[in-house]
């Protein structure tokens, strides 16, 4: 199934830069640094820990820690 997600933030000044600080996205999964999408199709079940890091014009920044949990597909039933 493919997989979708966007990141958010308010204040600051955009543009922003979006990025991976610690740990890694599930294998199949990637990060658009310009608007913060996870999107791709996950290779495998299991859950990570990560944390994204938001750069805006100005030079400032923030970090946040996330966990993210990868289920198995629902087969529609």
């Amino acid at each position: 199934e493919n997989y979708f997600a966007r990141l958010s933030t308010s204040g600051g000044r955009a543009p922003y830069h979006w990025s991976i600080a610690g740990g890694n996205l599930p294998d199949g999964l990637s990060l658009s640094p310009s608007v913060g999408m996870v999107y791709g199709v996950p290779k495998y079940v299991g859950s990570v820990a990560l944390t994204v890091c938001v750069a805006d014009a100005a030079g400032a920044s923030a970090t946040r820690k996330f966990s993210l949990r990868v289920e198995p597909a629902s087969d529609g039933k």
